[in-house]
């Protein structure tokens, strides 16, 4: 849905390591705001293995149409019945899932409550259990 990115489905298929799920929405003004804040994460984080997804239930043209005026660096995830969002307890948005290599929460937040250096820490503690795991 988005240069360089792709749609993402579902965890299948998805290599291990730190997840940060942030819901969202075009008509969501703090959703909106948010956007610069999460865009300097990806960027400031791209070297780790972590992945970030931005994930509305909202229409594919939707999103597409809020994208030609809206940076987002993240990857694009559609959860068109919100499902997804209620499996974590998400009532409002923008709300951020942080998920662990092996699937468990670590964190539901708002996106400024992020801790830069608590994301570093998950994510090269994820990365030293996936190289353990596989015997490097």
């Amino acid at each position: 849905m988005q240069s360089g990115e792709e749609l993402i489905s579902g965890w299948d298929g998805l290599a291990p390591q730190l997840t940060v799920l942030e819901f969202w929405a075009t008509w969501c003004g703090p959703c909106t705001q948010a956007l610069p804040h999460m865009n300097k994460l990806v960027e400031q984080l791209a070297p780790l293995p972590i992945r970030f997804v931005s994930i509305t239930d909202e229409d594919r043209a939707i999103v597409q149409g809020f994208l030609r005026d809206h940076a987002i660096k993240a990857a694009i995830g559609i959860d068109t019945d919100g499902s997804m969002r209620r499996s974590y307890g998400i009532n409002s948005m923008p709300a951020v899932v942080v998920i662990s290599a092996h699937r468990t929460v670590l964190q539901i937040a708002r996106p400024h409550e992020l801790d830069i250096s608590q994301l570093k820490a998950w994510a090269e503690a994820a990365q030293g259990s996936t190289q353990a795991s596989r015997g490097n």
